[in-house]
């Protein structure tokens, strides 16, 4: 399971992003109420549907970011639902500019999963991924 999640990881470095809209549109970052079962290793990790390129379909580079040509790298902490939907976004380490953090949390708000398996089930799963910026 580790070597999949890794994998992912490893994966979601490759994400290069100036496609999309410059427009910021904000995002409602949804949070789970505190007493849900939370998982990190389980049967079946979640998979985002379209690969780690379907977080370029939601990415937006924030028109002061492309301005300034600032790249970075933020990592997003979330929870898979069941339902295949992130939860309790959090930055757990910044690109450095609050503006490409922002734009990181609101595309992974908006990305979709097959849910996490556990025992046949589907169960919330917390999950981390890298959003890169990278100017062309």
């Amino acid at each position: 399971m580790k070597s999949i999640l890794s994998f992912a990881l490893a994966i979601g470095l490759i994400i290069a992003s100036c496609a999309g809209s410059s427009e910021m549109q904000s995002v409602e970052l949804p949070t789970l109420p505190p007493d849900i079962e939370i998982y990190t290793d389980v049967d079946q990790m979640p998979e985002m549907i379209g690969g780690v390129m379907a977080i370029g379909e939601f990415l937006r580079y924030p028109n002061a970011a492309r301005r300034d040509r600032a790249q970075g790298r933020t990592m997003v902490k979330f929870v898979v639902d069941p339902d295949g939907r992130t939860n309790n976004l959090e930055v757990t380490r910044s690109s450095g500019r609050a503006d490409l953090d922002k734009a990181a949390l609101e595309a992974m708000a908006q990305v979709r999963f097959e849910p996490g398996m556990e025992n046949g089930e589907a169960v919330h799963v917390e999950m981390q991924q890298p959003v890169i910026f990278r100017l062309n």
